[in-house]
């Protein structure tokens, strides 16, 4: 079913026509070698968990696999 395009108000990023893969993607591209650090979309509240015994790598847990809040949580620490 062909996606329904919804127009945001000048200014505005219309998060209903980009998938959260996509930040996930060019998030790691951009921070895993550099800053150890992946986006992973989580199934509860947003979190940051540092590296441990358990994952070698920094992550910085989005909240419910949604993208505005992926957005959020990459935004925040910048």
């Amino acid at each position: 079913m062909p996606r329904q395009e919804v127009l945001s108000p000048p200014g505005r990023i219309n998060v209903d026509k980009h998938q959260h893969e996509d930040l996930i993607r060019l998030f790691d591209q951009t921070f895993l070698e550099s800053e150890n650090t992946r986006l992973i979309r989580g199934d509860g509240e947003p979190v940051y968990l540092p590296a441990s015994s358990l994952s070698h790598y920094h992550q910085v847990v989005f909240a419910h696999g949604y993208f505005a809040s992926a957005l959020h949580e990459v935004h925040a620490p910048l």
